[in-house]
């Protein structure tokens, strides 16, 4: 019976789908099922994935009672189609070039990204008149007309510049080379445009969120309502950090040499790779990163985590910071009641120099190799290696001066040699033994071997012996002569 539930539900799906697919009352779901067509489904059905497959053609009439349609990966070159109930539509990663005609009045989104696209031209947005998001990244496209889109994402195209959008709150136009410049409108609330070529750019009185890392900017001035800003990897001298919403600066790799903040509602602050002279902030529980700059005059307040490594420094005055990393400066004592710190790679030499309450880092410095002095490190440090010397090293002394295992060990060793050439003496012992009964046996066995001339003859051998002459008299006398010997 289940079975047959199962084939009916397939049946009513249409004949195009002969491969396994999620199918529910309002969802069906044939991603990778080989289909090379789109096929007829129920008309209850409001949401359908036909993605990574093998259809061509989008033409006609489609779905009318489907409002999210997914074909996204599939060999579609044409788009050329009406649907009145479609709102939500992704057609990425197709082959097409160009758009035909659209007819989506209730079209709210669209994704038609890396589909080749080097156009889209005014029918595109006259048959969408509902459309308030598009997305349009990696595409050829060098030109977007005036729309009424709320959300633009248009990132690694070849734009030049961006269409008039009174609307549009949200802006992603990063990875564009030729993007020398972007109309800010006073809707605009975010702006994502890193890897352009901008120089100059004005910022709105409404925008919350920048991006413009690695671009060309030299001169920046901000808004009141900014709470993100990344500008890194650009040209920037100076910079009026006064802003109260700021919760987020990246500044890092530009060219500036000095930097005032008083920002209680700060967050994080990157100035990394900046020839920062002078540093001051002010910030509530924020993270500071000034690694490789040039700091020579500083001020800290209320910085919770801090990096100044690769700075140079000779002294520092840390205040209620609760994690620091000085690495590669040129620190020759320090205090400090951190939770956490990495003095690596210092000229720390005296460790009546250093005084801290937390755990960290302290190998690499020209520390002495003394046991005696390296010890009092032992407890904040989560070094492995201090100069030439493990930490075991140093206490395997103290446990040498009442610890047996040594001796056990060699009297084991002298055991177990003993027995050795004793069983090698017995074993050579029985080798001899044996070789000198093997001897005796066989001189025993040759004594004992009869002589073939003390055998006596066989009654046959005896007849045929030469018989001695008795007749004659010497013969007898000699006889004789034996006998009575």
């Amino acid at each position: 019976m289940l079975v047959f539930l199962v084939f009916l539900s397939y049946a009513k799906i249409g004949e195009g789908i002969r491969h396994a697919c999620i199918y529910r009352n309002f969802y069906i779901n044939c991603n990778k099922a080989g289909l090379t067509a789109l096929p007829k489904i129920e008309t209850t059905v409001s949401e359908a994935v036909f993605s990574n497959n093998g259809v061509t053609t989008l033409t006609g009439v489609l779905y009318d009672n489907v409002e999210i349609l997914d074909v996204s990966g599939n060999r579609i070159r044409t788009l050329n189609w009406t649907s009145t109930g479609l709102t939500h539509f992704n057609i990425s990663r197709n082959p097409l070039w160009k758009v035909t005609r659209l007819d989506a009045p209730n079209l709210k989104e669209i994704d038609l990204s890396s589909c080749g696209l080097s156009m889209l031209n005014e029918n595109f947005f006259n048959g969408t008149p509902s459309l308030v998001e598009l997305h349009v990244s990696n595409n050829p496209l060098k030109k977007i007309v005036d729309n009424n889109l709320h959300i633009l994402i248009a990132n690694n195209c070849r734009l030049t510049g961006i269409p008039f959008m009174p609307q549009v709150h949200t802006v992603e136009v990063s990875g564009n080379p030729y993007l020398t410049s972007i109309l800010t409108t006073s809707s605009m609330k975010v702006i994502k445009a890193s890897n352009c070529k901008l120089s100059s750019i004005h910022l709105n009185s409404a925008l919350s969120y920048l991006d413009i890392s690695r671009n060309e900017i030299s001169e920046l001035k901000l808004n009141d309502n900014i709470e993100v800003l990344i500008a890194s990897w650009n040209f920037l001298r100076s910079i009026d950090l006064d802003k109260d919403t700021l919760k987020t600066v990246d500044l890092s790799n530009n060219v500036l040499n000095r930097i005032s903040v008083k920002l209680p509602s700060l967050e994080s602050l990157d100035l990394a790779k900046n020839p920062i002279i002078e540093l001051r902030v002010l910030c509530n529980s924020c993270h500071l990163d000034c690694s490789f700059c040039q700091v020579k005059t500083y001020s800290f307040y209320r910085v919770k985590f801090l990096n100044l490594s690769y700075n140079n420094l000779e002294t520092v005055e840390l205040g209620n910071v609760e994690s620091v990393d000085l690495r590669h400066n040129l620190i020759k004592e320090f205090s400090s009641d951190a939770d956490f710190f990495d003095l690596r790679h210092n000229v720390l030499r005296d460790v009546e120099k250093v005084s801290v309450t937390g755990v960290g880092y302290v190998g690499g410095n020209p520390w002495p190799c003394h046991c005696d002095t390296l010890k009092r490190l032992r407890p904040a440090s989560k070094d492995v290696k201090l100069c030439e010397l493990a930490w075991d090293d140093c206490y395997a002394k103290v446990k040498k001066k009442g610890n047996l295992q040594p001796f056990v060990i060699g009297f084991v060793v002298l055991v177990v040699l003993v027995l050795l050439i004793y069983i090698i003496r017995v074993r050579f012992k029985i080798i001899r033994n044996r070789a000198r009964d093997e001897v005796t046996h066989e001189e025993i066995t040759t004594i004992n071997r009869a002589d073939p001339a003390d055998e006596l003859p066989s009654y046959e051998q005896a007849l045929r012996m030469a018989k001695p002459d008795w007749t004659s008299r010497e013969s007898l006398r000699s006889s004789r002569d034996e006998r009575q010997n």
